[in-house]
């Protein structure tokens, strides 16, 4: 169904944020302690957006997928 894709796209976005965040993280040390306190908060800056973008989507499709699973199970 379209729902699907649309869903997995968009957990595959959620998922390539998190292997960004990961790679941003990896790199965060430095020589210059005031340009990795800059990556350390830009790191918790793009964690909290992850964050806030997963509950959104939580919001918007759980019901949606919710009925589709039931509609599914019925037929």
């Amino acid at each position: 169904m379209i729902i699907d894709a649309v869903v997995m796209s968009f957990a595959t976005i959620c998922a390539t944020q998190i292997d960004v965040l990961n790679d941003s993280i990896r790199n965060v040390i430095s020589n210059d302690i005031t340009e990795s306190y800059e990556r350390i908060k830009m790191c918790v800056v793009h964690h909290n957006d992850i964050i806030v973008l997963v509950r959104m989507l939580e919001k918007q499709f759980s019901a949606i997928i919710l009925a589709q699973y039931v509609s599914s199970g019925l037929t």
